[in-house]
């Protein structure tokens, strides 16, 4: 943990990672909470992550720079990077705070853009540091179930930055096109015929538009998050039926059980036996 002196009366960078690997069979965890004050014009090293991280901004205004675009973070806003995506953050002109989490494990991205979190800042409302205090020591507990007792207030996190989103009475029609890409995934989750071209020609758009409209609206590829509601499945039948590693693949479309035991492994970090036998 690192701590330096700060204009706003507290360490400039305070940083709490999680001290044991996420269990297997946890959806999504708490792997880090932060937070940080750049000095006026202050940046961080643009990167690419491999995880999903909540940004809130605390005091000043600072700007998120997503893939070579700049977006402002004002007090009360929040932005939610995903992995893949390369992202900046800089001070403007003066000093600003913020307060982070970051989270992991197969469930992280299906949650976050389920809930309609995405890199674009939107206000959020004020930033609630006791929660954050709270996530801090909840990421250092120690005890077989820490990690997991850890994603509640994570959770509760993400739906309290969720919140002031959802107020409007009518949400925006981009978003309510993305609910039908989504519930057209979820009804044909075991067709393996099913994909991205099949569901821009029901839409009657080109491949290329739906996926650069639904990443859009949410923070995703559609591939990504097809194989993500696919592979959610089947840890639901790994755990609760004792079918093969073949009809699971089936099951959820994928119409073949070496590359469903792949995509598993990449994502999952664990192949489908093994995790069913530590889910057990």
């Amino acid at each position: 943990m690192a701590t330096e002196n700060s204009t706003f009366g507290e360490p400039a960078e305070r940083l709490y990672t999680r001290l044991s690997p996420l269990p297997v069979g946890v959806p999504f965890g708490l792997r880090s909470v932060g937070r940080i004050e750049l000095a006026p014009g202050g940046a961080t090293p643009p990167r690419t992550i491999g995880f999903v991280q909540l940004v809130w901004t605390v005091a000043g205004t600072g700007c998120a720079t997503i893939d070579g675009t700049d977006y402002p973070l004002p007090p009360g806003h929040t932005a939610a990077f995903l992995p893949g995506s390369t992202h900046c953050l800089r001070a403007g002109g003066e000093p600003w705070q913020y307060r982070w989490i970051t989270l992991d494990g197969p469930g992280a991205v299906l949650v976050v853009s389920s809930l309609g979190l995405g890199s674009v800042p939107l206000p959020s409302g004020p930033c609630p540091d006791a929660l954050f205090d709270e996530l801090a020591e909840a990421v250092l507990a120690i005890g077989p179930e820490s990690e997991v007792r850890a994603t509640l207030p994570a959770y509760r996190l993400l739906v309290e930055a969720t919140c002031a989103r959802g107020r409007s009475p009518q949400p925006p029609a981009w978003s309510q096109w993305a609910e039908t890409v989504r519930q057209l995934f979820a009804r044909n989750l075991d067709d393996p015929e099913i994909g991205i071209a099949q569901v821009a020609e029901i839409l009657e758009l080109d491949r290329s538009t739906l996926t650069a409209r639904f990443k859009q609206a949410a923070g995703i590829c559609p591939k990504e998050y097809l194989t993500a509601l696919r592979l959610q499945r089947a840890m639901a039948l790994l755990r609760t039926t004792d079918a093969s590693v073949g009809e699971v693949a089936s099951q959820c479309g994928f119409s073949c059980a070496n590359y469903f035991i792949k995509a598993f492994a990449k994502r999952v970090g664990t192949t489908p036996l093994r995790y069913r036998h530590q889910a057990l």
